[in-house]
């Protein structure tokens, strides 16, 4: 669990994003990681989705790389169309305060995992009083 603690904070990303199409678009987005006292982290970003996250992780030559697949047999809880069907999520924490994450999607409409997101972030620097995560 230790070397995963790198992972705890509060991260500032720019990426893009698609819609289904080959179309990207310019995006933003704030996440924060934490941890539950468990071999689990927590996960939240400016959507207001909290996640527990579970999957596969490694430690390869002192650099994460996590992997989260999720399928989802009743779809997204949002009455949104098209139906999301699974979803995977790879981590890597890069160096100490550079992170990547690439969001892959399937849905009713297109049913292969293709590329939603795909994220660098940068760590933020701790508040002063603001202790650990």
């Amino acid at each position: 669990m230790q070397p995963f603690a790198k992972l705890l904070g509060e991260w500032e990303g720019e990426g893009s994003m698609s819609l289904y199409t080959q179309t990207t678009y310019p995006c933003s987005e704030n996440i924060s990681i934490g941890h539950v006292g468990q071999p689990s982290f927590w996960y939240s970003d400016n959507t207001g989705h909290v996640h527990i996250l579970k999957g596969p992780a490694r430690n390869e030559h002192g650099r994460i790389h996590i992997v989260l697949e999720t399928e989802l047999t009743e779809g997204h809880p949002l009455p949104k169309k098209p139906k999301m069907l699974r979803v995977r999520r790879e981590i890597a924490l890069l160096d100490n305060d550079t992170l990547t994450q690439k969001v892959f999607m399937a849905t009713e409409k297109k049913t292969d995992m293709t590329l939603h997101t795909n994220m660098i972030y940068k760590r933020l620097p701790k508040l002063p009083g603001s202790g650990d995560l």
